[in-house]
Order: C-alpha cells, then sequence, then structure tokens
C-alpha cells in the first residue's frame, strides 16, 4: 500500500545522504572500531562531554510527580523559571523586553520549535526568508510538513559582506522579487551567532533587519543558540562580540515585540543534542496558544527538563562550565586552524562563536563544479572521514565545506589524518570524474580496503 503524498514528498533516496546516514551509525573510536567514520560534519561539543556527564550522573532524580504530565505541554514551571532567569542574565534583554517564564514554550529540541513556528506563521506556499550560506536544518524544519517556501537570499558574490548591509538591502529585494512570483513572505530568520559562518552581526546591521522587517510586516525569528559558545583568540579581537536581539535599546522601537522570537536551546552552549530540549521566547499570546495547542506533539521529556533545570541553577558549575567550555573551544580552533594553514587550505578568518571553520577548497574541484564537491565527498568518506559540504548548508558556490573541531582531540587528529590523505592525492593526482556519488555498500567496502592499507 502507498503511502501519502505528504509522507512520499519526505522521502530521500539520495544516495549521498544515504552513505552520511550509514557513517553515523559506524563512528570511529580507537579501540572498538579503528576503521569506522570520523564525524567532523555534525555540530556537536563533546569537549566538556566528561564533567557533564558526571554532573548530570550525580545530579538527576527523579519524583513521582515527574512521571505524569506535569504542568503540561510547554514545560515545567521550575525550568521556565530558571531559564528566565538565565536568558535575563546571559541575553541582557532591555527592561522593556525582560524574560518572564510566561514568554517561554520549551519542546523536544529547537527543530521542532522551528517546525511548529512555520506551521503557525505561514500558510502552504508562503515565504520564509533566509539567507545563505544558511544552517542546512532549516529548509527541512520550514518545508517538510508546513510546505512553507524558502526565499533563499544569494549573498556569497565576492565582495558581499553577509553581515553587512548590503546584505540586508538584498533581503528586501528578494523580498520584493518573492512577491512578484507569487510568494508571500511572512518570517525572516536570523541565525545569529551564525552556522556555519561562526561570526556575529553587529549591533548596527540587526537594527536595519529590525526595521526591514517592520517596513514589510514580518515576523522576525532570531536563531541564538550558540550564545555562550563563545571563544576569543587573538585572530578575533577586531571582530563583533554576540548582542541579542532583546539586548538592543532600539529593539522596542524599531519592531512591534509581538513579531519578535528568539529561539534557544540545550544541544549548543550545554554539549547535550542528545537530550533534545529547546524553547521559544515570545510575547505573542496567540502564537504562544497556537503553539501549546500542537505541542503535545514534541512533548519534552521529563527527565531532560530535570537536567537542564539542575544545571540552570547551580550557579557555581554553570560559572566554572562556561569558562572552560569556552577556553577549549579556543584552543581546538587554534588547532584546526594552524593545521589549515600549515597545508595551505583557505578558511573564513574572525570566527568567534559555535564549533565548526567554514573551509575553502574550491582549489581541490578543478573546473568540475558541484559533481566536484560531491566527488570530493565520496572519496573523503571512501577514507572514513565525514565534513559537511556547502551543498548541505545552500551554498551557492561549489567547494566550501564546514569542519567541526570541538571533538576529542584524538578523534581531530585521525579525522585530520584522513582528510590531509585525500588533499594530498587530489592536489597530486587532480579529482578524477566520476558518475556521480556511489551507493552505500560500495562507499563503506571500499573505506575499509582503503583504511586497512
Amino acid at each position: 500500500m502507498s503511502l501519502s503524498k505528504r509522507a512520499e514528498k519526505s522521502l530521500d533516496t539520495d544516495p549521498a545522504f544515504m552513505a552520511i546516514y550509514k557513517a553515523l551509525g559506524n563512528k570511529y573510536d580507537a579501540h572498538t572500531n579503528a576503521t569506522g567514520t570520523v564525524i567532523l560534519g555534525v555540530a556537536e561539543n563533546s569537549l566538556m562531554a566528561p564533567e557533564l556527564s558526571q554532573f548530570f550522573t550525580q545530579n538527576f532524580s527523579i519524583t513521582p510527580y515527574q512521571l505524569t504530565y506535569g504542568d503540561g505541554y510547554s514545560g515545567s514551571i521550575p525550568l521556565r523559571n530558571a531559564l528566565a532567569k538565565h536568558l535575563n542574565e546571559t541575553l541582557h534583554p532591555t527592561p522593556e523586553l525582560t524574560v518572564t517564564p510566561d514568554h517561554v514554550v520549551v519542546t523536544a529540541g529547537v527543530t521542532a520549535m522551528l517546525d511548529m513556528l512555520a506551521w503557525a506563521l505561514t500558510e502552504p506556499g508562503e515565504g520564509i526568508l533566509i539567507g545563505r550560506p544558511l544552517y542546512s536544518g532549516f529548509l527541512p524544519d520550514v518545508v517538510m510538513r508546513s510546505e512553507a517556501v524558502p526565499v533563499l537570499v544569494e549573498l556569497e558574490e565576492e565582495g558581499i559582506d553577509f553581515f553587512g548591509a548590503e546584505a540586508v538591502r538584498r533581503h528586501e529585494t528578494a523580498i520584493r522579487e518573492a512577491e512578484g512570483r507569487g510568494v508571500k513572505v511572512r518570517a525572516l530568520i536570523l541565525c545569529n551567532p551564525h552556522n556555519p559562518l561562526g561570526k556575529c552581526y553587529p549591533p548596527e546591521i540587526l537594527e536595519l533587519y529590525l526595521k526591514l522587517c517592520t517596513r514589510h510586516n514580518i515576523h522576525l525569528i532570531s536563531d541564538e543558540l550558540y550564545a555562550l559558545s563563545s571563544y576569543r583568540t587573538p585572530n578575533n579581537t577586531s571582530s563583533p562580540a554576540f548582542t541579542s536581539l532583546l539586548s538592543l535599546p532600539s529593539t522596542p522601537a524599531l519592531i512591534d515585540p509581538n513579531n519578535l522570537h528568539i529561539l534557544y536551546g540545550m544541544s549548543k552552549d550545554f554539549g547535550s543534542n542528545g537530550l533534545r530540549l529547546g524553547c521559544l521566547i515570545t510575547r505573542h499570546q496567540d502564537l504562544k496558544s497556537s503553539l501549546l495547542g500542537v505541542g503535545r506533539f514534541p512533548w519534552a521529556s521529563s527527565a531532560s527538563d530535570v537536567l537542564w533545570t539542575k544545571f540552570l541553577l547551580d550557579e557555581e558549575f554553570k560559572a566554572r562550565y562556561f569558562a572552560t567550555n569556552s577556553q577549549r573551544i579556543a584552543e581546538s580552533y587554534m588547532f584546526l586552524r594552524e593545521w589549515l594553514q600549515e597545508r595551505r587550505i583557505p578558511f573564513v578568518e574572525g570566527t568567534t562563536h559555535g564549533f565548526f571553520m567554514w573551509v575553502d577548497m574550491r582549489e581541490l574541484l578543478g573546473d568540475q563544479g558541484r559533481e566536484g564537491e560531491r566527488r570530493l565527498m565520496e572519496k573523503l568518506l571512501e577514507v572514513g572521514v565525514w565534513i559537511a559540504s556547502g551543498e548541505s548548508f545552500g551554498s551557492s558556490v561549489p567547494g566550501w565545506f564546514r569542519i567541526t573541531f570541538t571533538v576529542e582531540r584524538e578523534v581531530l587528529v585521525e579525522g585530520l589524518r584522513r582528510l590531509g590523505r585525500v588533499v594530498d592525492e587530489v592536489r597530486r593526482e587532480g579529482l578524477v570524474r566520476g558518475e556521480g556519488v556511489k551507493g552505500v555498500e560500495e562507499v563503506e567496502a571500499e573505506g575499509k580496503e582503503r583504511l586497512a592499507n
């Protein structure tokens, strides 16, 4: 029996996707799976995992009340209280935009929240504006169930500053062009700090985006997941620091606060992707009510709720965690930076936040363009390392890749060793033209054979 038309739209039989999916189930481990794939393509931070696992183990306890449906769909009262306090202390909102527990809606991850937002803010066929390159999850999040239309803004042309005023003008042009095609734009997504670029928007540019949204009466969704995943090195001292849209003194005057929505979660700043907790900060009461109406589907687990609450309330551990985390991220960043410089591989300079670097490997593609990027991905999978290709981030320029550096040092060293083998081989022999990406079993078999040599 066939699936529904909705389900059929979600099927993905792309061999490259299947090869990556297989790699995630075959992760490298020096002791138990030395021929597995080194994963440097997922935005996870493992640098604080020992401290986090110990803290959660020592502080985890469940009461009989937490075995019930608890306080409802939007997170427990203790968690929303703790989140409001944390966000006020770290995002520094203006007095008019102070976060209260009533402004916080909790779900099982930010992915679920963005899916719900797209459902609540758009009709099928209406647009959501996003500059590219963009976080790869935005597209399925806003398209798969809600059937919104991503209106991608081209910001990769030479001389265009992704975080500058020209980028704002291009967003406005994209709104007009979309409307000319019959697509009404209902919302703009900003990722600040940005994934995959690792930088923050200057305050004056954020103000321009607020004005843009007000002129066109659209919602502004600010993804601030990496707000505290910051690092300072001698190479980024002149880069803009993070500024939350809640903290700009001009925000209340530049946009209706009901049209501003902030995404935050446990995955990035708190190094806990697997615990699946995210939240939305919004003052829009009708939006909040609609999200509560569908909140039963991505209802967060009481266990995760308890763990995040314990973390947020332990001021001593929290302060020590964020200070150590920032230091370790900086050290890992410098390790990858030096490796790339030694091998004359360009990358985006001046990054300040996140777990990754945006790396320029166009030199290796020759004249093969997107097919060359896919072929390079295939060769990397063959030797057992996965980095994220620019194509998955909506990049219009083939040859860019995102490399995650916040893994255990031994894993990073092994992954870069394998990446270096491919870089050296392609520089020496060129990128052999292929007939597309191979199937899962073929890639896996060739990879094991090459690793054995």
